[in-house]
């Protein structure tokens, strides 16, 4: 029944979004293709009062540590590293490991979502090798990360490499969540004492930066880094020359397992994906892949031509404008028509690619926007604005749609072409 319910709301939905086109149109050929609701209740779960285990001895560096990457090869090496997927793996979980994760949540019956995030766990626990770790966006990549950091004695520190502003302050949230004190690595406090410490790509270039950092792994309390968003190693480093200073600083660190996570890494990206880490020191035993399937069967995908015609060409201002005026009038007209379908607890998000467009969009729906040139505290506002429910919709570019985490996301819409797919899989997932 619920599932009807749910086909029945998403057909209102769609009919609405037609109706909008077809008065702002006058057409009726734009038939959208319907599909199962991307809603998903999420029950609350009273959290218990449960103390989390004695935190085992944190483990020691490898007695062989991790070898420095050689930075000259640039072919692929003769052998490749080790690849494994999820539905391989051992489903049997330890009760110590169970018990932690049950304090870390604070439920006594929680689980682990997959045998992925178990085995990422263990293996960050016994720092015997780089992994990579690949699933859907919202799967919990980052929970083998933030478990280890809570089983290790507090003076273990863990670091997060997050390419993007706007995931330092989302990150500080979840890793405070569950207890772990949390910062930003900065100039004006270059060694900070807190559990977890996130860095931004362009802080690889600052010598002290390093200095702390390797500083921090001889002398053998560095737990774990976690490269957030790794694919941009492949897809960014054309643009932002700090991706190619990041890795090779990072797989020169000796004794700590470096953890890398994408929910877009598909497998015809990873050859080029070993270049860029230069893997070619006995890759099948010095990192490990772990894969999980990608895609989200509560997610359907459609697209709507508004039948705006070509776009004029450059330097025909009048007409550009003109374009430009329909092109924001009929999307703002389905945005709209999403919008009235929202429950108290759902949420939408529309994005762009370019900063323009983005604003100009925003003030047409009455909204927030996010992007590069937004700062941190005004995002931080904003994003706390749209998860409250005081407002019920964000527009954002690039530099806000990677990393953040909201159960009850109804609807995502792409206003024009992303820049690649990879842009598109992110938004959407």
């Amino acid at each position: 029944m619920m599932e009807d319910d749910d086909d029945r709301e998403a057909a209102d939905m769609q009919m609405a979004i037609q109706m909008s086109l077809h008065q702002e149109q006058h057409q009726d050929n734009n038939q959208a293709i319907s599909g199962p609701s991307n809603y998903a209740a999420h029950a609350a779960v009273p959290i218990p009062t449960t103390t989390i285990p004695t935190a085992p001895t944190a483990p020691t560096a490898p007695t062989t540590p991790i070898a420095p990457i050689a930075p000259t090869a640039s072919s692929l090496p003769k052998s490749i590293p080790k690849q494994v997927y999820v539905d391989t793996l051992n489903k049997n979980y330890d009760s110590t490991s169970l018990a932690h994760l049950q304090a870390m949540l604070g439920d006594p019956s929680a689980q682990f979502r997959s045998p992925a995030q178990y085995h990422l766990y263990k293996k960050l626990l016994t720092r015997d090798c780089h992994l990579v770790s690949v699933s859907g966006t919202g799967s919990g990549k980052t929970l083998p990360f933030q478990l280890a950091m809570r089983s290790w004695n507090k003076d273990i520190r863990g670091v997060m490499v997050l390419p993007y502003q706007v995931l330092h302050g989302d990150m500080k949230r979840r890793m405070m969540d569950i207890g772990l004190s949390c910062r930003k690595w900065e100039q004006a406090n270059p060694r900070p004492t807190e559990q977890v410490v996130t860095i931004s790509i362009e802080s690889f270039c600052s010598p002290v930066c390093i200095n702390w950092l390797q500083g921090i792994a001889s002398s053998g309390k560095l737990g774990a880094i976690m490269f957030d968003e790794a694919h941009g190693l492949v897809e960014d480093k054309r643009f932002r020359e700090a991706y190619g200073t990041s890795v090779r600083k990072l797989m020169e660190m000796r004794g700590c397992t470096i953890m890398f996570c994408s929910a877009t890494l598909s497998p015809h990206f990873m050859d080029d994906f070993w270049r860029v880490l230069k893997v070619d020191y006995r890759p099948e035993s010095s990192i490990l892949t772990i894969r999980s399937p990608t895609q989200h069967s509560n997610i359907f995908y459609q697209v709507l031509n508004l039948n705006l015609g070509a776009e004029p060409e450059w330097g025909n201002l009048e007409a550009m404008d003109a374009w430009e005026t329909k092109w924001v009038e009929r999307s703002v007209g389905i945005i709209k028509a999403g919008v009235s379908y929202l429950q108290a607890d759902e949420r939408g998000l529309v994005f762009f690619v370019s900063n323009n467009e983005c604003v100009l969009w925003a003030k047409a729906l009455g909204c927030p926007f996010i992007t590069g040139k937004v700062e941190s505290g005004e995002r931080d506002r904003h994003f706390a604005d749209w998860r409250s429910g005081k407002i019920k919709i964000l527009c954002l570019n690039k530099a806000g749609f990677y990393g953040f985490d909201f159960p009850s996301v109804r609807f995502a819409m792409m206003i024009g072409a992303p820049m690649c797919m990879t842009d598109f899989m992110q938004s959407s997932g």
